[in-house]
């Protein structure tokens, strides 16, 4: 009885009981095919098994998705039967098992991707076929090769032949359409463009390719607008034929549509391409909404500054219009009545807004954009000081429509005031001006109420961007400090004016364009500050230059270094060209070559100049700048003043820039060295002489001059007044007891030039001075 246990998938074989597979009997004391005697015998041959596994599948060339089947033939070519024959065959890669396709019994193991048969009797001479299927997987790449092989796994491991399918995918062409159109909404009467992308993004070359495309409800095709291809007006659609496109090819076809003129809001215009083809067509789809017809609508805003006002106030109207529909209104008219009691005040509208004299009215005209509005329309008007209390004062804007008006009212009523009413009226007499130009301020300041005004002060702030002018006419009493002018005026009479005036100029760099808005104020309680006087600053026309100067430092020492910058700017309306820019350079300082950052030195002028080709309106030119270094022997303190000139055309612009140099607080010791000849031959003598200055406040002492003595030369002994020579390190020392503020000391030597000392040797010496501290 034989009993075994296989786990099939692990290849593991457990025996729970002795196999008995038979045996031979023969003689113990013979040996195969001998005997004792050396005699030839029969002997007893054992039977035996011979395993084969042959290997076959259905296909050799596949594509991917196809099913695959593979075939394994196991026979048993011995003379004796085998129990518990063990196949085992792995489902290869790039392929799917097929579930339930193992003939005999065939068991298989997701965990392993094995299929695996047990056949219990496999008798001699006697084969056995089992199957099963795969299918390879999507997207397995071509020209991949896919192998399979099984094998006997039990009684003993035999490995059958490989068998290989090669994957091949067949190209084909794929099609693709893309549309598009250039508005997703829209108006009746606009028209559409529309756009399809006819794209092969397959493998194989596309023949006889299609295209249809409906011309969409509620719009009309555009004659002539197509791009190849034919209009079929009987069934409202166009054709397109392309005879090939090959893999990667794209062909763009367009077309154009008007949407009907009395097409609905809201509704909605698709459009469908399409590529017919056997195997089912191909379409994309775009879509328009038609937006309801665009309309303006109007509408006016009117307010008062004063509901409750005195006779002789000012009142200031502000109005302003728009537009809340979806569509621009172009020819906007707008009237508002100079209201009965009052009087326009000369000048004061804004907005754009113009005042007609003939029909006493503010009158406005222009566009407004869809969802759009006017900039506030202002204007003033004085209430006439003879109107009675109780008097209502009726304002009415109105926009001017074909067969309507669309209006709004402010009211104000005029009360009785019970105390002296100062009114003040404020002027300028250029509303356009330029920098640089001069504006008179007049003040009026009127009494509208019955009784007298004593002790009235009006103040003036002078406008930002200005400078007052003293000494013109009433000008009052400037204050510098609060850049203020002021009045004092003892008393005004019931009905009486006092004209007040002053001057300012507009500063040259003003920013332009701006506007310059003065208030006068008379600082009795109650009473309202003037309206204000505007000017509209506009920029200087033509090139208008100016120069900044600037130095890296304002206080500094003998010996420093300072960097001088120039900023030239163009505050006119047109660009300025072959612009000049010269900097002298100031006393006690030495320019430093190379330092004039595109600008050139003249030596003779001891100037630094600049040449600039275009400069800008607007424009400002901040890369000019040179170096200077304070003359070491300067006689400090001073103040060193540098001064930098723009010029064009007629104009000029000066600025300056001042340093404040000090003495040295403590002892400043310089050298300087001179030499007879700065040329000379082989055993000529040369003779040096040593400045020793002091450039500090107080006295040097205990100072200690080196000189070496310089190569190619020979110290002429006894020539150093006062100093001592070295011979073992070939030096010359002196010491000087003390030097006072700004002194000089000289001292000097000789040297002979060395005998065979080559042409062109240039001899070079070195004196160096040190003090304590």
């Amino acid at each position: 009885m034989n009993t075994k246990y296989y786990d099939m998938f692990n290849g593991r074989n457990k025996i729970t009981a002795l196999l008995i597979l038979g045996f031979c009997l023969f003689h113990p004391m013979m040996a195969i095919g001998q005997n004792t005697d050396n005699e030839s015998v029969d002997t007893t041959r054992c039977p035996v098994y011979d395993l084969k596994i042959v290997k076959a599948v259905d296909s050799a060339i596949a594509a991917p998705g196809s099913i695959l089947t593979y075939t394994i033939r196991v026979k048993n070519d011995g003379e004796k039967d085998v129990e518990n024959v063990l196949v085992k065959d792995g489902v290869p890669i790039y392929t799917t098992y097929v579930q339930g396709s193992a003939t005999h019994n065939g068991v298989y193991s997701s965990t392993y991707n094995k299929i695996a048969w047990e056949i219990d009797l496999l008798g001699a001479g006697t084969t056995i076929e089992v199957s099963y299927k795969v299918q390879i997987d999507p997207g397995t790449p071509n020209l991949t090769l896919i192998r399979n092989t099984a094998k006997i796994a039990l009684p003993e491991i035999i490995y059958s032949n490989l068998v290989i399918t090669k994957v091949k995918i067949e190209a084909k062409p794929k099609l693709e359409i893309i549309k598009q159109v250039d508005k997703t909404t829209a108006f009746a009467a606009d028209t559409l463009h529309y756009k399809l992308t006819v794209s092969n993004n397959g493998e194989a070359k596309a023949y006889g390719v299609e295209i249809i495309d409906y011309i969409p409800e509620f719009t009309s095709y555009l004659l002539g607008s197509m791009s190849g291809g034919t209009y079929d007006a009987d069934f409202n659609r166009l054709r397109w034929y392309i005879q090939y496109l090959w893999p990667g090819e794209s062909v763009d076809l367009s077309f154009s549509a008007v949407i009907d003129s009395d097409a609905p809001g809201h509704a909605q215009i698709t459009n469908i391409g399409t590529i017919i083809q056997e195997n089912g067509d191909i379409s994309d789809t775009v879509k328009t909404t038609v937006l309801p017809s665009p309309a303006p609508k109007l509408s006016i805003i009117k307010e008062v500054d004063k509901s409750t006002a005195y006779a002789g106030d000012t009142l200031t109207y502000t109005l302003r219009a728009d537009n809340t529909g979806d569509a621009d209104d172009n020819s906007v008219s707008i009237t508002d009545k100079i209201p009965q009691n009052s009087y326009y005040v000369d000048g004061s509208v804004t907005g754009g807004a113009v005042y007609n004299s003939q029909e006493n009215q503010i009158e406005w005209s222009g566009a407004i954009p869809a969802m759009g509005l006017t900039d506030d329309i202002t204007f003033k008007v004085y209430v006439d000081r003879t109107t009675p209390a109780q008097t209502v004062i009726t304002n009415i804007a109105s926009i001017i429509l074909p067969d309507s008006l669309v209006s709004d009212t402010a009211k104000t009523t005029i009360v009785l005031s019970p105390e002296p009413r100062m009114y003040i009226t404020k002027l300028v007499d250029k509303n356009s001006a330029y920098p640089g130009d001069t504006l008179e301020y007049t003040l009026i300041v009127r009494n509208y109420s019955g009784v007298i005004a004593e002790n009235v002060s009006v103040i003036d702030n002078i406008p930002e961007y200005t400078a007052f002018v003293p000494g013109f006419g009433n000008a009052g009493n400037y204050d510098a400090g609060l850049d203020q002018v002021s009045w004092d005026i003892a008393e005004i009479y019931p009905g009486e004016e006092v004209h007040l005036y002053f001057k300012v100029v507009i500063d040259d760099r003003a920013p332009a364009p701006l506007t310059i808005v003065n208030t006068g104020e008379v600082t009795s309680p109650g009473i309202p500050d003037s309206d204000d006087a505007e000017t509209e600053v506009s920029i200087y026309p033509g090139p208008k230059l100016y120069i900044d100067k600037s130095v890296s430092k304002t206080s500094a020492y003998p010996g420093d270094t300072l960097t001088y910058y120039l900023d030239i700017s163009n505050y006119g309306d047109q660009a300025a060209e072959d612009v000049d820019v010269t900097d002298n350079i100031p006393e006690h300082t030495t320019y430093i070559p190379g330092s004039a950052v595109g600008g050139n030195y003249d030596a003779g002028l001891d100037q630094v100049s600049w040449d600039l080709a275009y400069v800008p309106q607007g424009y400002n030119v901040s890369m000019l700048q040179f170096k200077v270094a304070i003359n070491e022997k300067a006689p400090a303190p001073l103040t060193i003043t540098n001064v930098g000139t723009v010029r064009y055309s007629d104009q000029s612009d000066s600025d300056e820039a001042r340093t404040d140099v000090s003495a040295y607080p403590e002892p400043r010791l310089f050298v300087e060295k001179q030499v007879s000849d700065d040329s000379a031959y082989p055993g000529d003598t040369l003779t040096y002489t040593l400045i020793v200055w002091n450039g500090s406040e107080v006295t040097a002492e205990n100072i200690n001059v080196i000189d070496n003595i310089p190569e190619h030369t020979t110290y002429v002994p006894g020539t150093a007044f006062g100093g001592s020579y070295d011979a073992g390190l070939n030096q010359l020392s002196w010491t000087i007891e003390s030097l006072g503020s700004h002194q000089e000391y000289y001292l000097s030597f000789r040297a002979v030039i060395d005998a065979g000392t080559a042409a062109q040797t240039v001899i070079r010496n070195v004196g160096t001075v040190t003090a304590p501290g």
